[in-house]
């Protein structure tokens, strides 16, 4: 499978997620082919680099993301 990298500098790059509610949606799509990627790993890490939470995308390349951090 082709790598792809997900980057969500607005968790990374904020405050401590510890205590914040939130909810990211979006689709994943390879760069190169442009196609929708099902059943990627989405994974939201803290700065330390810990687990907060994941998710996977659907058939369609969709994902939905809410999390009580």
């Amino acid at each position: 499978m082709k790598s792809l990298i997900l980057l969500f500098s607005c968790l990374i790059f904020g405050s401590p997620l510890l205590g914040v509610n939130f909810a990211i949606k979006g689709i994943v799509k390879d760069s190169k082919t442009n196609q929708f990627v099902p059943y990627a790993s989405i994974v939201v890490l803290n700065k330390d680099s810990t687990f907060v939470c994941g998710t996977t995308t659907n058939e369609e390349g969709l994902f939905h993301l809410k999390a009580n951090a």
